[in-house]
């Protein structure tokens, strides 16, 4: 056979892990996969949480929904103030509400001060502030990785984290229950 259909063979060519020798590209994407990892972590959580202490099927579904909706809601506006603000305030923002209604959520856990509707209002906090971040973020992003040119800062690379993501739901879901960590009393 020729070299041609030698090469179509292999499925990773020698650049395609290329971008991440780049220092500044391989710290944003590791920082990403992380934040990614935690925010499926928490919504798994929120909504184990809603479905053990509510009983309406209604609630269930809006804390599924609740991380998206602020996205979709404050989409524009959050990016219009990344081009108009400093991108790093409006990033300190956003993290800043998600920290605060993170801790405020887990304090109110810990004291069994739980309501759905508290807990929807805390995860609907959370998603606000990473509606407020992310614009600021992707746009820091493209800006700090400019010169590296690959298939990995192009959208089809959020697909695995997209594919494996429900997949971790699912798989935690089914085995967390049988570990019995999640029992406070003894």
């Amino acid at each position: 056979m020729n070299s041609v259909a030698g090469q179509d063979a292999d499925p990773v060519s020698p650049t395609t892990f290329a971008p991440l020798r780049n220092l500044t590209f391989r710290s944003i994407w590791i920082a990403t996969q992380v934040s990614s990892l935690g925010w499926l972590m928490q919504t798994v959580a929120i909504s184990w949480l809603m479905a053990t202490i509510s009983t309406s099927d209604l609630m269930v579904a809006l804390v599924q929904a609740s991380p998206y909706l602020p996205a979709f809601i404050l989409s524009v506006f959050a990016g219009v103030m990344a081009d108009n603000f400093s991108r790093r305030r409006v990033m300190f923002a956003g993290r800043c509400l998600m920290v605060i209604a993170s801790a405020m959520l887990t304090g109110s856990v810990a004291f069994d001060f739980v309501d759905p509707w508290m807990i929807l209002g805390f995860s609907f906090l959370i998603a606000c502030g990473g509606a407020l971040n992310d614009p600021a973020w992707q746009a820091s992003v493209g800006i700090s990785s400019r010169g590296v040119k690959s298939r990995l800062r192009s959208p089809c690379c959020q697909s695995g984290s997209t594919l494996s993501g429900p997949s971790a739901r699912h798989l935690a879901a089914w085995s967390l229950p049988h570990l019995d960590l999640w029992r406070l009393s003894p």
